[in-house]
């Protein structure tokens, strides 16, 4: 309980000093009111992965894909901020759209993002999505064939 509870603490404050205040225009006199919403919240979300997942080793996973889509990127494209003109409000983006992303891949499977890379899927990616990026699309589809990976 100690763990979950200082775990649960560090999420709810972090969302709210990093994420919401960021979103919103929140006064310093809110975030306690935010950070008890987002406690709640985020201990219901957790309860319901705990009750969903098969055991300890899924959950870790399920976390550990969210943690790398949206944080591990931005971090090492940090290191080359001024080559690729990274903003701060670009930089919080790509954490938001990444960490999302993955939780879309493990939702159901990954039905979601499989809808965007089957055949059935490339024709929106072909509209949204830059030519640069179809490339990763088809490998990862090929590799897909080939039963290499899972998505």
């Amino acid at each position: 309980m100690s763990s979950a509870d200082t775990c649960l603490i560090s999420a709810s404050t972090i969302l709210t000093l990093d994420v919401v205040s960021r979103m919103r225009n929140t006064r310093p006199a809110q975030y306690l009111k935010i950070t008890k919403i987002t406690v709640i919240t985020i201990g219901l979300v957790s309860w319901m992965i705990a009750t969903t997942e098969r055991g300890i080793i899924s959950s870790l996973l399920l976390a550990y894909s969210v943690f790398v889509g949206g944080v591990v990127v931005s971090t090492l494209l940090s290191f080359f901020r001024k080559e690729l003109r990274i903003s701060s409000d670009g930089a919080f983006w790509a954490v938001i759209v990444g960490g999302a992303t993955a939780i879309a891949g493990r939702i159901h499977g990954g039905i979601l993002l499989k809808t965007l890379i089957t055949a059935k899927g490339q024709v929106f990616s072909a509209f949204s999505v830059d030519a640069k990026v179809l490339g990763l699309f088809v490998m990862i589809r090929q590799a897909q064939r080939e039963d290499r990976i899972l998505l």
